[in-house]
């Protein structure tokens, strides 16, 4: 009997426990529901991006020069991931401004997205898959 009521009490005491965690766990919580800053699928980069353009968010290409000219999306800039000095004009940039960035695959982006990060930018937005993944999403200008 003794065993029973023990086991009962540790049941209570799990429950009571879940219950206060989960919902002091989730106080305050609200705003990382939204992505700030990551890897967003095609759907949600042309959402993002067609709401914040005209709220003077910038597009970066981080491809090489030549892939640029092959095509790249209308509005773009390029800034080459593999510039010498990559970091120093990624930098430069407003770290309170809205960034949405791309490149072929999406590894460069993905790369630069993590800089950017590092440097403090907290609105960066990578297109998961790149420009080869996912094709005309936006315009393309070539």
């Amino acid at each position: 009997m003794k065993y029973i009521i023990f086991g009962l009490g540790v049941c209570v005491c799990i429950v009571i426990g879940a219950v206060v965690y989960g919902v002091s766990g989730q106080e305050g919580n609200e705003s990382t529901n939204k992505v700030s800053s990551g890897t967003i699928s095609k759907e949600q980069f042309v959402s993002e991006w067609s709401a914040a353009k005209s709220t003077g968010a910038r597009l970066i290409d981080v491809r090489t020069p030549g892939e640029y000219e092959a095509g790249h999306y209308d509005g773009a800039e390029m800034i080459d991931f593999y510039a010498d000095d990559f970091t120093e004009q990624i930098n430069a940039l407003d770290k309170d401004s809205v960034y949405f960035i791309y490149c072929q695959s999406g590894n460069r982006s993905g790369q630069a997205l993590r800089k950017m990060q590092a440097l403090k930018f907290t609105k960066v937005y990578d297109l998961a898959g790149g420009i080869g993944g996912n094709g005309n999403i936006l315009p393309i200008v070539r």
